[in-house]
């Protein structure tokens, strides 16, 4: 029985200090908090009956748009994807986020030319969510 406590205590010794570091309260391997945005587009497609031209302008106009929010997000130091649509801002808070991308997305909206907003159906809009909370939303035509 004494040699059992005699392995036990050595154990304990041999792990405390390896406890005592990993529960510091300095501990934050995570690094900054990173909250993920998506700008999504909706009714933007024209209807089937819609000339080619008609559709290849729509086309044109959504690539325009997401080019703008790519290259203004990722111009904020935010990491942007236009494939997915999605893009990261780190650091921060919710609400100072949520209020940076608010701001940034609407510069981006106010600064689509009238070409691309004609090519687009009637009721086309553009939003920017965190998760399924809209930031904003705005109709482009």
């Amino acid at each position: 029985m004494k040699n059992y406590f005699k392995i036990l205590m050595a154990m304990v010794v041999i792990c405390l200090p390896f406890a005592l570091m990993s529960c510091g309260s300095d501990d934050d391997d995570s690094g900054p908090k990173k909250t993920t945005y998506n700008w999504e587009l909706k009714d933007t497609t024209p209807p089937s009956s819609a000339t080619s031209e008609a559709k290849i302008a729509a086309a044109q106009a959504e690539q325009a748009i997401d080019e703008a929010f790519y290259l203004k997000f990722n111009g904020k130091g935010w990491t942007s994807d236009k494939s997915t649509r999605q893009f990261i801002v780190t650091g921060g808070t919710d609400l100072t986020n949520d209020a940076a991308v608010k701001i940034a997305f609407n510069e981006v909206v106010l600064a689509f030319s009238s070409a691309i907003r004609s090519a687009l159906p009637n009721g086309a809009k553009v939003s920017v969510k965190r998760g399924k909370t809209t930031i904003d939303e705005t109709v482009l035509n």
